[in-house]
């Protein structure tokens, strides 16, 4: 699996539906919500979502926020085992850590943690 960085279709994701997730079914996780659309209209998207294929794994919020706020991309790191020939191939770690503004990621065959 490779790693590459760019900005991404929101239309070809996938993103998994949790029960309880964030704005769901409670006002706290509204609250929420509305503050990653605030945040997302006011400044942007400051770190990029995490995929795994077309899978949302890291960032589900800043996708619901991106589509509520009608946008058609946001910047991803996607893991792939397809070329991804319209985007940037990350080469190393140092430069994954880069890209994803993260201290550390950890990725595995079923899940990517990040810290």
């Amino acid at each position: 699996m490779k790693a590459y960085f760019g900005e991404i279709d929101l239309n070809f994701l996938e993103l998994p539906v949790i029960n309880g997730y964030p704005g769901k079914f409670n006002e706290q996780g509204r609250q929420y919500f509305l503050n990653t659309v605030n945040s997302v209209k006011g400044v942007g998207v400051l770190k990029p979502i995490i995929v795994r294929e077309n899978v949302v794994m890291v960032g589900g919020a800043r996708v619901r926020a991106a589509k509520y706020l009608g946008l058609k991309t946001l910047p991803a790191i996607i893991f792939s085992k397809i070329p991804k020939p319209n985007l940037h191939k990350i080469k190393s770690y140092d430069e994954l850590l880069k890209k994803s503004r993260l201290s550390r990621l950890i990725v595995t065959d079923k899940i990517v943690v990040h810290k």
